[in-house]
This record gives structure tokens, C-alpha cells and sequence, in this order.
């Protein structure tokens, strides 16, 4: 009963803050595969497509294909190439995104923190290329049993290695729904701000994220 109130509640409030501020909402919907090669090493191919409810317009689809390695308990380090659709004004633009990327998790008590440190290039078959710097910060705070609903609140924040620099940023609230070794599912408000020439837009979304894990007798606690 537990698990469906507080389902109830992220639901309820997402659909109010929408209500109320009259914006556009999204639908964030992204499935990863995580096979563990090693106790080391990793290779995750994910793909998220984004869509603006409103009129079922599908924003943005990307694929990613990353391979990490465990340099300790704490911190991973990789690399990662993204290629991305987004249609705007009637025509697809095509990114190209290699990434650099340092991953930290750490905590053994009440809480778990997790960050990532991405340094990124972005290639574009339309507009301007330029290099921009990825961090994300999450805490997991205590699970109601071992298996279900891990609330978990975080940010991210995204600059552009340029005059630019913070153009985006985004707060999470929510939970991770289910988790066991195969798989785990996850669903958050996100409330996104972004710089567009020199104003600032807001937008809501509502996160849906499927983890898959293969050769899962490897994963480590830290995952």
C-alpha cells in the first residue's frame, strides 16, 4: 500500500505543478542494458526518446554506447559516443557526442551520493559545435523495503565551454520504483530550465528509466 501512495503522490504532484503554471510537459522515456564483462568493466547501450504531450511531438531521440572501468569501489572512469535526432522547423539535426566520463558512488548508511563529471564534444550536422561540461549530483535516501520504492532527489547542470556557459539545469525528485539484480525501474519530476538567447524557459517532465542488468552475478553494491 505504501508503494502505491507514494507513487500516488509524485503522480499527483506532477499533474498539479502542470495545472498550475500552465507549461509544457514532457515524457522522458529511456531504456539502458548494462553487461558486465569483468568485476572491472562494463558496456552500457542505452536510448532515450523525449516527447512533448501536448501534441505527441516526439523532441529528441538518442542512442548512446559507453564502456566503463573500475578504477575503485567509488569511481569509474570511461568513454561514450552519442548520436541524436532532434527535429526542428521541419528538417532532423543530427548530433555526433563523444564523452569523457568520471562516475562516483559512495555510501554505505541512510544515504548514497552518486555523481558523474562528463566532459563532452558536440558536433551538430546543423549549427555550431562546441565542447560542454556534464555534472550530475544524486542522493538516495532509505528505501521503504529492500526491493521497492528508493526515494532520491538530485540536479544537473550543463556548460557550455564557451561564453555561454550554464544553459541548462535540472532538479529531480522521485523514487527508484523497483530494483533487483536484473533490472531496475525509476520515475521522476524533473523540472528543466534552459537559456534561450538571453531568457530562461521552464518546462516540467516525468522520467521513466528501465535498467536491464546482464551478467548480473558481477554487479557490485556500488552500482
Amino acid at each position: 500500500m505504501r508503494k502505491f501512495l507514494f507513487l500516488s503522490v509524485i503522480l499527483f504532484a506532477f499533474i498539479s505543478l502542470r495545472a498550475q503554471r500552465g507549461r509544457d510537459f514532457y515524457l522522458w522515456s529511456k531504456v539502458a542494458i548494462d553487461l558486465k564483462l569483468s568485476e572491472s568493466n562494463q558496456i552500457v547501450f542505452s536510448e532515450r526518446t523525449d516527447y512533448r504531450t501536448s501534441d505527441s511531438f516526439r523532441e529528441l531521440t538518442y542512442i548512446d554506447l559507453a564502456g566503463l572501468h573500475r578504477l575503485t569501489k567509488w569511481y569509474r572512469i570511461g568513454l561514450a559516443f552519442r548520436v541524436a535526432q532532434q527535429p526542428v522547423a521541419g528538417r532532423d539535426i543530427y548530433e555526433y557526442r563523444p564523452q569523457l566520463i568520471n562516475s562516483f558512488s559512495w555510501g554505505e548508511g541512510l544515504f548514497r551520493f552518486r555523481g558523474t563529471l562528463r566532459l563532452e564534444q558536440r558536433w551538430f550536422s546543423i549549427g555550431k559545435n562546441h565542447q560542454r561540461l556534464y555534472q550530475k549530483f544524486f542522493v538516495d535516501l532509505p528505501a521503504l523495503t529492500s526491493k521497492w520504492i528508493q526515494p532520491a532527489v538530485g540536479d544537473e547542470l550543463f556548460y557550455k565551454l564557451n561564453e555561454t556557459g550554464l544553459h541548462q539545469a535540472r532538479l529531480y525528485a522521485g523514487s527508484r520504483v523497483y530494483r533487483d539484480p536484473l533490472f531496475t525501474v525509476s520515475l521522476y519530476y524533473v523540472w528543466q530550465t534552459s537559456k534561450v538567447l538571453s531568457n530562461w524557459r521552464q518546462h516540467d517532465a516525468l522520467s521513466l528509466q528501465l535498467r536491464f542488468r546482464l551478467n548480473s552475478k558481477k554487479v557490485f553494491e556500488a552500482d
